[in-house]
């Protein structure tokens, strides 16, 4: 009776060990892809722009961190607001408004970008093009203290 007791107390103390290295390897395994994720946060965007009397272009770059985004869902399709603004957010831009847009007859994605922003219009629309690829520009920014307005269409 002792043997099968002291076999019971060994499996479990495998089992127990097993578990915790289990345990310390997802914990790795998580914490790499926080890291990768944060790299993503890191990345800029580049363009050239030439200069009339400058031979070089010049290199403009978009930080997404100063970005203020309002992301609106003018599709009609529930979530399709908050999952953009997901997305964005993992791209490092600050999204500080989700909701509907004033109907949800938009059939494809509409940018408006404020005014002190508009120098910088092209390189948000480049850097949006993987995520909305087909997003436009559709004019200024008027009613919002936001960067810029992403109404999301039906596409």
């Amino acid at each position: 009776m002792k043997g099968n007791k002291k076999q019971k107390i060994m499996f479990f103390t495998g089992l127990l060990f097993v578990a915790l290295i289990l345990l310390a390897t997802l914990t790795l395994i998580i914490a790499l892809n926080n890291m990768q994720g944060q790299e993503k946060t890191i990345k800029t965007v580049e363009l050239e722009a030439k200069q009339p009397q400058v031979e070089k272009p010049t290199k403009l770059s978009l930080e997404r961190s100063e970005w203020t985004l309002e992301v609106l869902n003018g599709s009609g399709i529930a979530g399709a607001a908050t999952k953009i603004s997901r997305t964005l957010e993992s791209l490092g831009y600050k999204v500080i408004k989700t909701g509907n847009a004033k109907d949800d007859t938009y059939t494809t994605i509409h940018v408006l970008i404020d005014k002190a922003m508009m120098d910088q219009a092209e390189l948000l629309l480049a850097d949006l093009k993987d995520t909305l690829p087909t997003a436009t520009l559709s004019g200024e920014l008027t009613d919002s203290t936001a960067s810029a307005r992403i109404i999301i269409g039906k596409e």
